[in-house]
């Protein structure tokens, strides 16, 4: 088969998908014409932002994360998670980010804050907030040094979480990740291992 158009908008070099996010609405019917004409039912994904288990018998317990994207829920989600875990004594956590494109950049910040060790601010001022990572030096092309801002919890909102985030745990964490987890999902990812929080198992993430 071959797309020719997307609701009447033509597919093909140098066309964008502007065109496609213009309609209002989520849950509709998109038209798909190739040398056919096909009508798809479009609808909001059902599946959870976060959803987890436990592992393991009794003197073994572990609590299973798996975060599927990150939305405006996964921070709570996670620590909702967290929290049910420390209240059935798991000795530990894997928290599952393979397959997740990302999402919500501040919501990959706001869930590694709160499993980072406890926050130990920088200054004297009670505002100030705490680093979370120091991004990662690269050299370019051109032989300058690139480094990205650190991050500071005091710079985000705090409706995702206080200036001073507790840390939800202190309990061993393993990161699953493969070549499909990508974007703000490398970001907590790497921040968990470049802290020595966690332990990463799996393939070499998407890269973005």
């Amino acid at each position: 088969e071959r797309l020719l158009a997307v609701d009447g908008v033509p597919v093909g070099p140098g066309i964008t998908a502007q065109g496609y996010t213009d309609v209002p609405g989520v849950e509709r019917n998109v038209a798909l014409d190739l040398l056919r004409t096909l009508l798809l039912e479009r609808r909001a994904l059902p599946l959870p932002a976060v959803t987890s288990r436990l592992l393991g018998d009794e003197d073994h317990k572990a609590m299973y994360i798996r975060a599927h994207y990150f939305s405006s829920a996964t921070t709570a989600a996670v620590k909702e998670a967290v929290e049910h875990g420390t209240q059935n004594g798991v000795k530990g956590y894997v928290l599952d980010l393979r397959n997740n494109p990302g999402g919500v950049f501040e919501e990959a910040l706001a869930t590694a804050a709160g499993l980072m060790p406890p926050c130990k601010a920088t200054t004297t001022d009670p505002e100030a907030g705490c680093d979370l990572a120091y991004t990662v030096r690269a050299r370019s092309s051109t032989g300058a040094d690139v480094v990205d801002n650190t991050f500071n919890t005091a710079h985000l909102s705090p409706r995702m979480f206080p200036l001073r985030p507790k840390s939800l745990t202190q309990a061993p964490i393993v990161v699953l990740v493969n070549r499909s987890s990508a974007s703000a999902a490398e970001v907590l990812a790497g921040a968990l291992k470049d802290n020595e929080r966690a332990v990463l198992i799996g393939e070499r993430s998407f890269g973005k």
